[in-house]
């Protein structure tokens, strides 16, 4: 079985402008694509799970996702050699305007389902994979399908302490650095 980086897109690789859904309003979080290549490097796949209610609200389009998505793998192909093995992303919530994505449903974390896909058919173990997420919604559902090394990622510069069941970090080189995180 694989070990996989399962990581939130936007407020954790990027900076979160609110729905960024173009390349044109995307900023990488410093440190995000060295981080990307470091996990690679370890053998982990690189999985991308994240919430997009802007398609459900009517904001963008599906095509405007993937359009984004095919931007930021040429981006890290040209910069760092390396590529984000898949994308996942929950188009629903129940107070969308576009009916086809207005409901609730198993997949928009908290709730596991994106994980439960990614594990399945990627053929993930949990036990030996890890989650950085900008939000505890982000790593609620990971601790739910069995990953214990979770880390809240927050770039600003206040000073966290480590709570009970995951690890507050304040930067992508203190994730490398300063948890000395064996792999």
């Amino acid at each position: 079985m694989k070990k996989a980086d399962f990581l939130d897109r936007d407020g954790t690789l990027n900076k979160d402008f609110g729905y960024v859904h173009t390349i044109e309003n995307f900023e990488w979080i410093g440190g995000a694509k060295d981080s990307l290549l470091y996990f690679k490097e370890l053998g982990y796949l690189l999985v991308v799970i994240s919430n997009q209610s802007g398609l459900a609200r009517g904001y963008f389009s599906e095509s405007d996702i993937l359009r984004l998505h095919r931007s930021i793998q040429q981006d890290l192909r040209l910069s760092h050699q390396v590529e984000i093995d898949a994308y996942y992303y929950c188009s629903h919530h129940p107070e969308g305007v576009v009916e086809k994505y207005k409901k609730f449903c198993d997949c928009r974390k908290p709730a596991s389902g994106m994980f439960r896909k990614a594990i399945l058919e990627w053929e993930i173990d949990p036990v030996q994979s890890i989650v950085i997420g900008d939000k505890e919604k982000d790593l609620i559902p990971a601790r739910d399908v069995g990953i214990s090394s979770l880390f809240l990622f927050d770039s600003n510069e206040r000073i966290r302490q480590t709570v009970s069941w995951f690890s507050r970090i304040n930067s992508w080189q203190e994730l490398i650095d300063s948890y000395q995180i064996t792999f």
